[in-house]
């Protein structure tokens, strides 16, 4: 009998990007339900669908509906959806937005491929993620606040 496939839906606003990793991500074993190029979009496509992805790949930076209005409501109409920011953002305030906005994990575009078909593997074991770019942006973040205990 044949593991079930991680289905992932991908969310980005440039269409070059989006196909490069739903080849890659078929390659490694998952399944692509859809590609959106904005959240608005890619929210009628899962309630068109009726079908929810095992993950969402989720730009931050995209017209229409940007990544973090995206997040967050993914995260309140679908809890069991996990998230994973993928974005050229390493700034700080983007990364923290993310996750207050309901994102599992956040990796920078750019990284080793491997390192996202682990991202996904593991937010859909029930883990979270923060590629390397991001540990470094939030070690150095928390280094520098202030200590009060």
């Amino acid at each position: 009998m044949e593991a079930r496939k991680i289905t992932v839906a991908i969310i980005d606003d440039y269409t070059p990007l989006r196909n490069r990793l739903c080849a890659f991500l078929e390659k490694m074993g998952m399944a692509v339900l859809f590609q959106a190029d904005n959240g608005e979009d890619g929210l009628q496509k899962i309630a068109a669908s009726g079908q929810q992805p095992d993950v969402c790949l989720l730009d931050t930076s995209m017209p229409v509906m940007d990544g973090f209005a995206t997040a967050e409501t993914l995260h309140d109409k679908y809890p069991n959806l996990k998230i994973l920011a993928y974005s050229v953002s390493n700034d700080v305030h983007s990364i923290i937005k993310m996750f207050q906005c309901g994102a599992d994990g956040y990796a920078i575009k750019g990284e080793e491929p491997d390192d996202l078909k682990q991202a996904i593997e593991l937010l859909y074991s029930g883990g979270c993620y923060f590629s390397d770019g991001v540990q470094k942006v939030m070690l150095d973040y928390f280094r520098k606040q202030e200590r009060s205990y």
